[in-house]
């Protein structure tokens, strides 16, 4: 796979869009696709830290009805 192919894919991961031909000349040429792969990775990171707290209380909501309906079996 070629430099340029792959980051015209990394600017899809991150902008959920293709890049235009100037846009990709000028990532080139400057090296900035290293940025591009480096804010994909920390938004990645920082979505994953903000969902955490949420599935935990999914999973405690869970356990407790577990948690009832395991006392309802055993009256």
């Amino acid at each position: 796979m070629e430099y340029r192919e792959v980051t015209e894919r990394c600017v899809f991961t991150v902008t959920g869009e293709g890049a235009d031909e100037e846009t990709m000349e000028k990532l080139i040429e400057t090296g900035d696709t290293e940025q591009i792969i480096h804010r994909a990775i920390q938004e990645q990171l920082c979505g994953r830290v903000r969902d955490t707290p949420q599935e935990i209380q999914e999973r405690h909501g869970t356990v407790k009805e577990i948690e009832t309906k395991l006392l309802e079996l055993q009256q």
